[in-house]
């Protein structure tokens, strides 16, 4: 949904960087053949991790093959066959579009809920059918959604309370990728970290944007008392959010990997960190750009 879960693709090996952009490029063909092609321009790093996770802890080895892209049709590259983690992956991406796009129509300006009704038709059909095959999913999205709104709307200033239904709906998400108890409580934990990181690394993002239009964003709040200039807030949600991945590296260490340990490994323990520096140094870059540095 952000994009912000992905890879730190100068650490990763060849072989790691090609088995990885195939799984894109197989969730992109699958969000095609379940959705169409609406679906497939709202590919995502995120939901490509997902499937990866999914594909790593399976006991079911996935299919490659050299396939063209309707964006490059005459050169052939690697490409995940279809299989069940693609399919549930395409389907989560669609159900929690559709969250996003409700949300959005409630708490945006006007261009930006203008996008969103233009797009909500589009992705009325997608999230139809995703539920249809993920009703649970469906529900706790609703749920979790529902539960996010309120606290904002609340004006929570606790920033672990902030991003807890997040948490938990992608704790809840990751939980299903097995079927052993002890790996699913890792999944489980692992989940629930990268919830928050999500929530978290998207405020630190809009932190300006927020401050500016007077939206809600949890770090403003926590530190609106304090008389915290905006790099000393920035600085402090950095921290939470390095706090984060540093747990999440403790997590993928306990994760029983079938396959794909580098890349899994690379996500949660420099992807996300490089996440995190490249906000904070798009920020700085704006600062400079603004004093004419």
């Amino acid at each position: 949904m952000f994009g912000y879960v992905r890879t730190f693709d100068s650490e990763l090996k060849i072989g790691e960087f090609r088995a990885y952009k195939a799984i894109y490029c197989g969730l992109c063909k699958q969000l095609g053949r379940s959705f169409g092609l609406f679906a497939r321009m709202t590919l995502s790093y995120d939901f490509t991790f997902l499937a990866a996770l999914a594909m790593a802890v399976a006991e079911e080895e996935p299919a490659f093959e050299a396939q063209g892209c309707m964006c490059n049709p005459i050169k052939k590259t690697p490409c995940c066959l279809e299989n069940k983690a693609l399919c549930d992956a395409a389907d989560c991406a669609m159900i929690l579009l559709w969250e996003k796009l409700k949300d959005d129509l409630q708490d945006s300006g006007f261009v930006k809920k203008l996008g969103v009704r233009l797009l909500r038709p589009f992705a009325r059909r997608p999230y139809r059918l995703a539920a249809a095959r993920r009703p649970e999913l469906a529900r706790m999205a609703q749920e979790y959604t529902a539960a996010q709104n309120a606290l904002e709307k609340a004006g929570c200033a606790d920033v672990d309370q902030a991003a807890e239904p997040t948490a938990k709906l992608l704790s809840a998400l990751l939980e299903e990728l097995s079927r052993d108890e002890k790996q699913r409580r890792v999944l489980g934990r692992t989940g629930y970290l990268l919830g928050r990181f999500i929530y978290l690394c998207d405020a630190l993002d809009d932190l300006e944007d927020d401050q500016k239009a007077g939206g809600y964003n949890p770090f403003l709040l926590r530190n609106a008392a304090k008389g915290m200039t905006a790099e000393e807030i920035r600085q402090d949600a950095k921290g939470s959010l390095y706090l984060t991945v540093s747990e999440l590296g403790l997590c993928c260490d306990l994760l029983q990997l079938q396959r794909f340990a580098g890349i899994i490994n690379n996500v949660l323990c420099l992807g996300l960190k490089g996440s995190v520096d490249q906000i904070m140094e798009r920020k700085k870059q704006r600062e400079r750009k603004e004093l004419g540095v």
